[in-house]
């Protein structure tokens, strides 16, 4: 078999630029590991993660400042109450923790941490 100098640089066409006309056919061809990556599709793959981070992030933010409103509309409902009953106790407040006691100095001592609603604990 005689190869054609002109079907052998066909064929490197081809296989370089993934397309090409063999024998009077259009061929494509892609390898298998895809085409390398220019530059520029690099750092938009990296600017797409970028933003996707970010707009986690601003996600979560809002969600923590719609928390914290709702969580002062709810106390400025209560702010001049007198007696504390069951019902406001579990509209504000998730959970109390309640320490072990101590003695200090010959007093006791006990560590109580209020964990509010939308808000948690609050030092």
């Amino acid at each position: 078999m005689i190869c054609n100098e002109n079907l052998i640089l066909e064929m490197f066409f081809i296989l370089k630029l993934g397309t090409g006309s063999f024998l009077g056919e259009t061929i494509l061809w892609m390898p298998k590991n895809g085409f390398p990556q220019t530059p520029y599709q690099s750092e938009r793959n990296e600017k797409a993660a970028e933003l996707k981070e970010l707009e986690q992030q601003l996600d979560s933010t809002q969600a923590v400042q719609d928390a914290v409103q709702n969580w002062a509309d709810m106390i400025r409902q209560y702010q001049n109450l007198d007696t504390l009953d069951r019902e406001t106790l579990l509209r504000l407040i998730d959970k109390i923790e309640v320490g072990e006691k101590k003695i200090v100095d010959g007093h006791k001592e006990q560590e109580i941490r209020i964990h509010y609603k939308f808000v948690g604990f609050i030092q």
